[in-house]
C-alpha cells in the first residue's frame, strides 16, 4: 500500500477509494478496465467504488463506450475535504457543546491524564487562554513548551493576568537553544538535590529540607508545571525519547495547585538567576 494511499484513507477513504483515486491521478482519464488494472480493484467492484468517488465530487466522468473517469487536481481534493470537515467539526461541535456542559457540570474530575506532547500543548494553551488572574510556568531547559506558548503569554500579559514564566538551567547545562523569550521568562540555576543549607530557608521547618531536596531533584531531569489562578495545575512528564508517550497531569484538587505553586517558588528562591 502506497503512501498516498494510506494518507487518503486517514481522510475518510476506504481502501479501494483511495487505491482507485490514486491510480487515476498518474493515468489519467481512463474507462474502468484500465483504472482497475493500475488499482489493483477488482473488475467487478470497480465500477461501484467509481460511483461512490462520483458521489463524493471528487471523480468526473464522461458517459461513452466506455465511460471515462478522471480524478479532481489534488488542490481542488484538498480544498473539498477541508471545507467537508470543517463544515461536520463546526456540526458537531454545535450538536455536542450543550450536552457536554450538561454532563460535565456535576461531574468535575480532580486529575486528569493527557499523553502525548501536541495534546499536553493544547492542554496548556487552553489553560492559559482562560486565565483570569495568574500563571506561573516552570519548565526545565530547555522551554520548549513556554516557548510554544509565546503568543498566549505575551496575550494574558496585555489582558492584565500576573505572569511568571521560569525556565530552570542545570548547572554546566549547554544553552543549546540560547535564552529565548527573556523579555518574559526569568532563566535560573538552582542548586542539586542536598546542596543547600538548611539556614538557607526562610521560616523552615521539619520537613522543608527533605520536600525542597525531592523538588531540587524532579528539577534535573525533563519537567514542566503550570498553575493557573491558584486553582488549576497541569504537571508535565516529557518523554524525550518519544516525544507521543509524554504525559500530562491535569490537577484541580483544591489547594494543590497553589501548595505546588509556592514549594515551587521555595526552591526556586535556592538559585540564582541567569537572566
Amino acid at each position: 500500500m502506497n503512501e498516498a494511499v494510506e494518507e487518503l484513507m486517514k481522510l475518510g477513504f476506504t481502501e479501494y477509494q483511495a487505491k482507485v483515486f490514486s491510480a487515476l491521478t498518474y493515468i489519467g482519464p481512463s474507462g474502468a478496465s484500465e483504472i482497475s488494472r493500475a488499482s489493483g480493484v477488482p473488475r467487478t467492484k470497480v465500477y461501484e467504488i467509481l460511483e461512490e468517488l462520483v458521489n463524493k465530487q471528487v471523480v468526473e466522468y464522461r458517459r461513452g463506450r466506455p465511460t471515462v473517469y478522471r480524478a479532481l487536481p489534488p488542490f481542488t481534493l484538498t480544498k473539498i475535504l477541508t471545507q467537508t470537515y470543517l463544515r461536520s467539526a463546526q456540526r458537531v461541535e454545535r450538536l455536542l457543546e450543550e450536552r457536554w456542559k450538561r454532563g460535565n457540570q456535576a461531574k468535575e474530575e480532580l486529575v486528569w491524564t493527557v499523553q502525548g506532547e501536541e495534546a499536553i500543548k493544547r492542554k496548556l494553551s487552553e489553560l492559559l487562554v482562560n486565565a483570569k488572574k495568574s500563571i506561573f510556568i516552570l519548565e526545565v531547559y530547555p522551554p520548549s513548551y513556554i516557548t510554544s506558548l509565546r503568543s498566549q503569554l505575551k496575550s494574558a500579559c496585555n489582558r492584565g493576568v500576573v505572569v511568571k514564566a521560569v525556565c530552570v538551567v542545570g548547572a554546566n547545562h549547554p544553552l543549546t537553544v540560547g535564552l529565548p523569550l527573556s523579555d518574559i521568562v526569568e532563566y535560573m540555576s538552582t542548586p542539586a538535590g542536598g546542596s543547600f543549607k538548611k539556614r538557607a530557608l526562610s521560616n523552615p521547618k521539619p520537613e522543608d529540607e527533605t520536600v525542597l531536596n525531592a523538588i531540587l531533584v524532579t528539577l534535573s531531569h525533563p519537567y514542566a508545571m503550570a498553575v493557573v489562578d491558584e486553582t488549576k495545575a497541569l504537571v508535565v512528564a516529557p518523554n524525550p525519547k518519544d516525544k507521543t508517550l509524554s504525559l500530562g497531569f491535569s490537577i484541580s484538587i483544591p489547594a494543590v495547585p497553589v501548595i505546588m505553586k509556592s514549594m515551587a517558588e521555595r526552591a526556586l528562591a535556592l538559585g540564582t538567576k541567569i537572566r
